[in-house]
């Protein structure tokens, strides 16, 4: 165990954050969403990543935030970014092959203690695979353990499994369910649903990075109607058939914050989320309304007075998705902040 850590904290140290990587294999179309700037595998399974925290972007740190803390979503992105590379090179998924998000979890605890930089901050992932599924000797799947560290300390970890089909395969589960081909995000402008919500109600600054309407937030439950950002060039920066997780969690988190701050008196503001988990037990389809349920409740962690938020996602009454959102009330309860 001591040789494979000499080994990973050597290949850390080498790390490269000066150019990103190809941007093909982290299956992004815009070089401006690619964050990962470097990838070494270590020992068999197991490599470290590097990517480089935009100080400055119109969705990651867009944010009604009192105190400077870094977007606990664009860590995940990373770490999805990682994931993928690391599916390419690492367990050598054809490309063309279709990633399949099945779960995750994120543990970010560590984020409150530090302040957004000036300069782009740099985050190492060190990562290692486990559960390997394989059919007729192709991989089919995998899960991924990730330690996260910024500024040489540990912020977090995160857990993601994986699954892996070949085109055709995609496109006989995606068209068999519905019947026929699903739409493309690039053929679709306008959201379904109604007007989104005032940004500030979410936590938001710029209305472009709404994802809610139709947001009720009397207790003991909080409701709202997903607003598919199909022109938001972070959120759909390629074209998709269906609705992205990342999209998902994006609205299980703003409809949590409306519902924390409306329903128990926190502001928007002060608040941050730590943890997050999510399960996709189906697709969720573009041309479908989208129904969220959140239902939150006082509990205990590292930090004072952390509340979870249990959202549930649906599609003509039928479950697809559920996230727990865990958040923290930064100002009223302050930990210590790095300098």
């Amino acid at each position: 165990m001591a040789l494979i850590a000499d080994r990973t904290e050597h290949a850390a140290a080498e790390l490269d954050f000066r150019r990103t990587v190809d941007r093909t294999l982290v299956h992004r179309r815009a070089l401006s969403e690619v964050f990962l700037t470097d990838f070494r595998a270590t020992t068999e399974g197991r490599f470290v990543a590097a990517a480089q925290l935009p100080p400055s972007h119109a969705y990651y740190t867009d944010h009604l935030t009192v105190l400077p803390v870094i977007d606990p979503l664009l860590v995940v992105e990373c770490c999805r970014q990682a994931e993928t590379y690391a599916g390419h090179e690492l367990v050598g998924v054809p490309l063309g092959h279709r990633f399949v998000l099945r779960e995750w979890s994120v543990e970010l605890d560590g984020l409150a203690g530090v302040r957004i930089p000036s300069v782009p901050a740099e985050l190492i992932i060190t990562g290692a695979t486990s559960d390997r599924v394989e059919r007729a000797g192709k991989v089919r799947g995998i899960t991924f353990g990730m330690e996260l560290a910024l500024a040489g300390s540990h912020v977090g970890s995160a857990r993601m499994v994986v699954a892996y089909l070949p085109p055709s395969a995609y496109d006989l589960l995606r068209s068999g369910r519905r019947g026929g081909p699903p739409p493309i995000s690039d053929d679709l402008r306008e959201p379904r649903e109604g007007s989104p919500v005032a940004p500030a109600r979410v936590g938001r600054r710029s209305p472009a990075n709404v994802v809610l309407t139709a947001v009720e937030t009397a207790r003991p439950h909080a409701t709202a109607e997903l607003s598919v950002p199909f022109v938001n060039p972070s959120m759909f920066d390629h074209a998709q058939d269906h609705v992205p997780g990342m999209v998902l969690m994006e609205g299980a988190r703003q409809l949590a914050l409306a519902a924390l701050a409306e329903g128990r008196g926190s502001a928007v503001a002060n608040l941050a989320v730590m943890t997050l988990a999510a399960k996709f037990s189906q697709y969720a389809e573009l041309d479908t309304p989208t129904r969220l349920r959140a239902e939150t409740v006082a509990g205990t962690g590292s930090l004072s007075r952390r509340t979870t938020a249990g959202v549930s996602f649906e599609q003509d009454g039928t479950p697809i998705a559920h996230a727990v959102i865990g958040l923290a009330d930064l100002v009223t309860h302050p930990v210590s902040l790095a300098n």
